[in-house]
């Protein structure tokens, strides 16, 4: 007879990861997410697909790995089987908020809390977090204010992309060695929402069974256009491989019912967006210290007096490349300068510059502003003078 308690919540091994991308530094040595268009699966997992299943054409110069991958879920609670969620991460501190677009768990400061009498009624400021500055911090639940529902303004958090959408299957592979379940993490929500579209038919048609059916889980390719500029992303997507009279025949099967452990939650910041200013943003956002040496005020961004944003928001482009290639812009104070002032062609000149900047496919960040600043005409034209 097992020790009381112990067989009252049994646990399935989690045996491995699968992850859709790898980690590669860019030309300043700081690493960011690169996705491929394959799954990046532990060693015996690939031997055991080899032969099996398609796998990518090593177009994307990395060893190739499967397009596809057979698995199948292993318990018929939807919420376990993908436990999708708002995640948001601080550098300082992890997970520090996870909800469901109802309530979420958040971890806050302690002061920033007392400083509200700890009303939690209201979308907290991104300061009430936890962040590298907290002295203490207490774990509280609060309402999930996520994207914003029912006529209520979203979170701040997540308005300032410091909380995502990410969605963390369990599942079993089919083939592979072991006796477990792996897990995959995403960021995406097209995937999240293809995954869940999928499931809630396949549970329609079954009478509520999603366990024991073997299912397709693939990586493809999808154009897109955010903010008007047009790129291919690699998306997750679920597939029968088989048809609706074949389904009959499996669902004679018995339905499984595993205990599935919590998910692995440690990688999620990785999810988050590439640049770092973003990750830490509860961070900067709460007067985290910086080195004396990158205290640039705006007005004065330069270090000699010299005023390249206006107080009625005008700012000079050659003092603004020139700051950037002297290193005297941190990249915490660069979107200070961008929202100072009232909003006019300038400043969403640069705005629009930056965006398109960043959506470089090859890992760009803030910092790497500095680099390319040096090189910009501008900045050439006032080092010959």
């Amino acid at each position: 007879m097992p020790i009381r308690g112990l067989a009252d919540n049994p646990r399935m091994p989690r045996i491995g990861k699968i992850r859709l991308g790898i980690k590669v530094k860019n030309s300043e040595g700081k690493e960011y997410p690169k996705e491929l268009d394959h799954f990046v699966c532990p060693e015996d997992v690939v031997e055991a697909l080899r032969d099996k299943v398609p796998f990518c054409d090593g177009s994307c110069k990395v060893e190739p790995g499967p397009t596809m991958i057979p698995i199948m879920f292993v318990t018929d609670d939807l919420d376990q089987a993908l436990s999708d969620a708002f995640r948001a991460y601080t550098q300082s501190n992890g997970l520090v908020c996870k909800g469901d677009g109802y309530n979420a768990d958040a971890l806050l400061d302690a002061d920033a809390l007392k400083a509200r009498d700890g009303d939690v009624s209201a979308p907290l400021p991104v300061t009430a977090w936890a962040n590298r500055n907290s002295k203490t911090t207490v774990r509280v639940q609060i309402e999930c204010w996520g994207e914003g529902y029912d006529g209520k303004p979203p979170c701040p958090l997540y308005e300032k992309k410091g909380c995502k959408k990410m969605m963390m299957p369990q599942f079993a592979i089919v083939d592979a060695p072991g006796i477990g379940v792996y897990q995959l993490d995403t960021g995406s929500s097209i995937g999240l929402q293809n995954a869940f579209g999928f499931l809630t038919y396949l549970r329609t048609i079954t009478g509520g069974r999603i366990s024991g059916i073997p299912l397709e889980m693939r990586v493809e390719p999808m154009d897109v256009t955010p903010e008007g500029k047009r790129k291919t992303i690699h998306v997750v997507k679920l597939e029968a491989g088989f048809s609706l009279s074949e389904l009959t025949t499996k669902l004679k099967q018995p339905p499984m019912a595993a205990f599935l452990p919590p998910p692995d939650e440690s990688e999620g910041a990785d999810l988050m967006p590439e640049d770092a200013s973003l990750a830490e943003m509860v961070d900067a956002e709460a007067g985290a210290p910086i080195e004396p040496d990158e205290i640039v005020p705006p007005a004065a961004a330069n270090g000699k007096g010299d005023v390249f944003v206006s107080p009625s928001g005008e700012i000079d482009m050659e003092l603004f490349m020139a700051t950037l290639s002297e290193k005297r812009l941190t990249i915490d104070n660069l979107t200070v300068v961008v929202r100072s002032g009232p909003k006019n062609k300038t400043t969403d000149a640069i705005t629009a510059w930056l965006r398109e900047y960043l959506n470089g496919d090859d890992g760009r960040t803030l910092s790497g502003l500095i680099q390319d600043a040096q090189k910009h005409p501008v900045v050439a034209e006032r080092a010959r003078r």
